[in-house]
């Protein structure tokens, strides 16, 4: 199962009214660290199918939403 990208603009409606609970990572494109990860977060992803939704969000296209999230 490809793990959806979430923006600023669909946040609320695909994680905080999420009926699963959500692991979501926050990456950028230029990190190599993001892109070892992939590979592990896509094996969470098809294992956990329909018990956990896996989401990213690409912080350079969503700056606030990053921001909002690395504070709490």
């Amino acid at each position: 199962m490809p793990i959806e990208l979430i923006t600023e603009l669909d946040f609320e409606s695909k994680v905080i009214r999420s009926d699963l609970p959500v692991l979501m990572c926050l990456c950028s494109d230029r990190s190599e660290s993001c892109k070892k990860l992939e590979p592990i977060f896509q094996e969470l992803s098809a294992e956990y199918e329909g018990a956990l939704k896996v989401v990213k969000v690409e912080i350079e296209r969503n700056p606030r939403l990053a921001q909002a999230l690395h504070g709490q």
